[in-house]
């Protein structure tokens, strides 16, 4: 089996990442393992795990822009905003398609988005989550996140629900999307599902369940599932080095380039993958490293 690279999980609700992380280190063999990217347990969908060397890339694949469709409750709030959560507020909800049409330009574009007490985030050493179930809320910075675009796919004027599409940048939380939507409705609203479709270059389609990995390693097939670590970095200009740049890549050393300034993935002329490298100011430089060192291929 290949000791590196990356599987695209289909991650069931029920399930935390964490859990899907453990359920890889045993199907795979081994400790080395990270995920790219949190998923709420009670969300499915799309969670790329990298393993051995590719976990490298883990932060990497994390950044890429997302996709999600949701379920929006309206004329309730809840602690978490989402209906899993302790209910603050009900509000009789009579919003016509129309109304909730006209609404949704407003959360497109670049936003300023306060994360929920109910995240991973951290606060002084402390994840927010546990803060926030020790009944503590505090201060927390809003960041700048992207909404590329949402999909209104049906709106069911008497249950009050949406079902929604949300082409996101990283950081973005859809159940506070979800929330700050029904606040502008002036009825509330929560995410009453979530699953996420597209994880940068890595679809919902192409994506293994944990039933399907464990079938594909007792019948050891399972490399049919992995994917190259260079796959994260499908979206940059690809160049091949020469020999002699793939000495100076691998002993640490820069050279000057007459590229244009900008990112690139970067391959030795045998074809493996070297890493993600930079061009800045007319100096080539390696920014992240996956190639094999000789004690790596030697087994040491």
């Amino acid at each position: 089996m290949l000791t590196s690279g990356l599987i695209p999980v289909n991650k069931p609700a029920g399930m935390s990442s964490h859990d899907v992380v453990n359920r890889l280190r045993r199907i795979l063999g081994t400790r080395k393992v990270g995920h790219c990217g949190t998923l709420d347990e009670m969300a499915t969908g799309v969670l790329p795990v990298c393993f051995g060397r590719a976990t490298r890339a883990c932060d990497f694949a994390q950044s890429a822009d997302k996709t999600y469709r949701a379920a929006l409750k309206l004329g309730l709030t809840t602690t978490t905003e989402d209906v899993w959560g302790e209910v603050l507020t009900t509000t009789p909800s009579h919003v016509t398609e129309e109304q909730f049409r006209a609404v949704l330009p407003q959360f497109i574009g670049t936003l300023s988005q306060v994360p929920p007490m109910y995240s991973a985030l951290k606060k002084d050493g402390q994840r927010l989550y546990d803060l926030a179930r020790q009944g503590i809320e505090v201060e927390r910075e809003a960041r700048e996140i992207e909404v590329y675009s949402i999909t209104l796919h049906n709106f069911d004027e008497t249950a009050q629900t949406a079902d929604l599409s949300f082409d996101v940048s990283k950081g973005t939380y859809i159940r506070t999307l979800c929330h700050d939507i029904g606040k502008a409705l002036g009825v509330g609203g929560v995410m009453a599902s979530l699953a996420r479709t597209r994880n940068g270059r890595y679809a919902i389609e192409n994506c293994f369940t944990i039933e399907e990995l464990q079938t594909h390693a007792a019948e050891g097939t399972l490399d049919e599932c992995i994917l190259p670590v260079e796959s994260v970095f499908s979206y940059l200009p690809r160049y091949d080095l020469t020999d002699k740049e793939e000495a100076d890549m691998r002993f640490g050393r820069v050279f000057s380039s007459s590229l244009p300034a900008g990112r690139v993935a970067a391959f030795a002329p045998n074809g493996e993958f070297i890493g993600l490298c930079e061009v800045k100011d007319g100096i080539f430089r390696l920014v992240k490293g996956f190639y094999e060192t000789e004690s790596q291929v030697m087994g040491k």
